[in-house]
């Protein structure tokens, strides 16, 4: 949004998009510190709601085309017809013949269609900010998905306009492209493309695939190298460690993500969805579609439990991630695959497992305690 353009993304040499500012064209205006959301973390999440107030949901859609297509139950689908139905536009991200990501604004259904399921990938903004603006300035409305700090950056531009609508994701974290580009080229170079949520054997045991020569091929995601260091934490963005935006109270007006080990009474094989309802704003968005949903709604503490990044903003830092890209960039991927991307041994996976077990039920009974 820069008036000049000054400011330019670039790729770093851990494969992360930066912000570069050209000091020569810079007219020192002030502007974009006045809408960084970084440096602005605590204006932005001055929203007209309080934790209270927030109304959570275990959904899908009643279309089980959209859920087959979906990472999980479907809800972003719902919320961009309901959007689209109205003459306004989704802004959501794609990815391209190349395997990388960015965002698009479109009222097109087959464009918006594309942005349906997860891209664990940094998606490329460019000027979809401009776009909204001018949208939103003729009076469109403008429903914006993406990552938390996404979100906050679009509200802090547009000063969070009544037409504008925000769906910030439950983000586990952004991965190097950079790993991620050496990755798939170590399984093919034709691949057409690449799928990170394929639930041909169900939701909840996901895998991944990629399409070469017009034919699927799938991968267990347990055995997955990429998928196993995405997991471990080890290239993720440096700020990803400890977001500001990561937590309650979200930035959106809706909250997405997947619903994980949600009651048998409310559980579909094909994708449940947790949803937040933020705001005003998000719950009439909401109320638009629930004749197209089947919803229950469930406890901010219960979806606290089940998907713990709903409202934990921190990560340990994986002591790793230093020597990781050290090695990666010296001696390439093939050597970092072997020294730090093997999946978990089987007694690492139960030990997980009864980790995670263990802080459930002590989650559980504090809940009681309180």
């Amino acid at each position: 949004m820069c008036s000049v353009n000054a400011i330019q993304m670039h790729i770093d040499d851990e494969g992360f998009f930066r912000p570069v500012i050209a000091s020569e064209i810079c007219t020192l205006c002030g502007f974009c510190s006045t809408v960084c959301p970084v440096l602005q973390a605590e204006k932005v999440k001055k929203h007209h709601y309080t934790k209270h107030q927030l109304k959570v949901y275990a959904a899908w859609s009643k279309d089980k085309d959209i859920v087959e297509e979906s990472s999980s139950g479907g809800l972003f689908s719902e919320f961009s017809r309901a959007v689209l139905e109205y003459g306004g536009f989704v802004a959501g991200a794609v990815m391209n013949s190349n395997l990388t990501v960015n965002h698009v604004v479109s009222s097109d259904e087959e464009v918006v269609r594309r942005m349906r399921g997860s891209k664990y990938l940094q998606s490329k903004l460019g000027d979809v900010p401009k776009q909204i603006s001018k949208l939103l300035g003729s009076g469109k409305q403008v429903l914006f998905s993406g990552t938390p700090c996404q979100v906050a950056m679009i509200r802090m531009i547009t000063k969070n306009n009544r037409n504008l609508f925000t769906c910030d994701l439950i983000c586990h974290g952004v991965p190097s492209s950079l790993v991620f580009k050496h990755y798939h080229s170590s399984l093919s170079n034709d691949i057409e493309s690449y799928n990170f949520r394929d639930k041909r054997h169900g939701w909840k045991k996901f895998c991944l695939s990629f399409v070469e020569s017009n034919k699927k091929k799938l991968i267990n995601r347990k055995k997955d190298p990429f998928f196993s260091g995405y997991m471990k934490n080890i290239y993720l963005q440096t700020s990803c460690y400890a977001c500001p935006f990561c937590d309650i109270p979200r930035v959106g007006d809706i909250t997405l993500g997947d619903y994980w080990d949600v009651e048998k009474g409310h559980y579909n094989h094909s994708g449940v969805s947790a949803v937040s309802l933020n705001s005003n704003k998000g719950v009439a968005l909401f109320n638009k579609i629930t004749e197209r949903l089947v919803f229950f709604e469930t406890d901010v503490s219960d979806l606290k439990m089940k998907n713990p990044r709903f409202h934990s903003a921190h990560f340990d830092y994986n002591e790793q991630r230093e020597h990781f890209f050290h090695d990666f960039n010296k001696q390439g991927y093939e050597y970092v695959k072997k020294k730090y991307l093997s999946p978990p041994s089987l007694s690492k996976r139960v030990s997980r497992k009864l980790m995670r077990i263990f802080h459930k039920c002590h989650f559980n009974k504090l809940i009681h305690l309180n």
